[in-house]
């Protein structure tokens, strides 16, 4: 992701990849399944990605903080910061051209998609039978629901149904809940990836913000998460990582460099107090764990995906 592509490049080299498993039998998020679907509408509309969501969303709501893939050099768009070593972070570019396209390449502030929310609730997007379509929690073949309809996460909390949606890129993370039955809506964007928002959003809704849908996890090689989730710590402290553990992905993004960086951030941190294990779940088909590490004086959060064959996908640290 170094390099800019088109959106049609993106779907034939991974679209094309096996299945994780047969359609219908479960459930995992894509991003290339969203890539997919803007160029039906492209398709569809005879239009680009972009103009349709100009002349259909965009403009007709007033939503006039909102862009397509801005001059990321632009006055307008906020740089991104990022650092996997949990500390320090640094200014890192948005993904080239191409690459999160429909799937993630809006620009826009709290207050344009919180207008975009309300119009959502009050039918000024949808027709009725589209909005049921978007907002229905889909059920697998088994008849189990997925806590998911077309492009949002779906949850009853007390007797309210909840929709709401997380989306990040490099240097940005973002948050959206709303809320049909009370008509409110909250959104959070930030332009850094290593602070975990989830204090945040308990501040802004302790009593509706559910519990993260977790399905099936797949089984993994070797040892546990904290067990491996230490190891990896105590390995980015000395700078001396056991490359056998990694994918071959992963392995090439750690850079000496990085070692280099998340020794002089994490070293001075001393040993943990103590680490907590706070949910596994699955995300294309690997083992997502959310750990906690806590310190004398700080705490960080640490996000690890491991395939099935054990090897570590990501292994990042957010300061909490």
């Amino acid at each position: 992701m170094t390099r800019p592509t088109t959106p049609d490049a993106v779907i034939n080299e991974y679209a094309k990849q096996p299945l994780d498993f047969e359609p219908g039998t479960r459930w995992s998020y894509s991003n290339t399944n969203y890539s997919i679907l803007g160029r039906v509408v492209e398709k569809v509309s005879g239009k680009s990605y972009e103009d349709f969501l100009q002349e259909r969303i965009l403009r007709p709501l007033a939503m006039t903080h909102s862009g397509f893939e801005p001059d990321p050099g632009s006055s307008e768009a906020a740089i991104g910061y990022g650092s996997f070593s949990g500390l320090d972070p640094q200014p890192v570019p948005p993904e080239p051209a191409g690459w999160m396209f429909s799937a993630g390449s809006l620009y826009s502030t709290p207050s344009d998609i919180v207008t975009w929310d309300l119009a959502l609730m009050n039918g000024k997007v949808l027709k009725p039978e589209s909005y049921l379509m978007m907002t229905t929690n889909r059920p697998l073949k088994n008849g189990v629901r997925t806590g998911y309809g077309g492009g949002l996460h779906i949850k009853e909390v007390q007797q309210q149904i909840v929709f709401w949606h997380a989306g990040g890129a490099q240097g940005v993370l973002s948050f959206n809940e709303f809320v049909p039955s009370t008509q409110s809506a909250f959104f959070i964007t930030m332009n850094t990836d290593n602070v975990s928002k989830d204090e945040l959003i308990e501040h802004l809704e302790p009593l509706l913000l559910p519990v993260e849908i977790t399905g099936p996890v797949p089984k993994i090689a070797g040892a546990n998460p904290i067990t491996v989730a230490t190891q990896l710590f105590v390995a980015f402290q000395q700078g001396e990582i056991d490359r056998s553990l990694l994918s071959e992905d992963f392995d090439a993004f750690l850079t000496p460099e990085k070692v280099e960086r998340a020794v002089l951030s994490l070293r001075e941190l001393g040993e943990p107090k103590s680490i907590k294990l706070l949910s596994t779940n699955e995300r294309g088909d690997m083992a997502h764990s959310v750990l906690e590490f806590e310190f004398e004086k700080t705490g960080l959060v640490a996000e690890l995906y491991r395939t099935r064959d054990g090897k570590v996908q990501e292994f990042f640290l957010y300061a909490k």
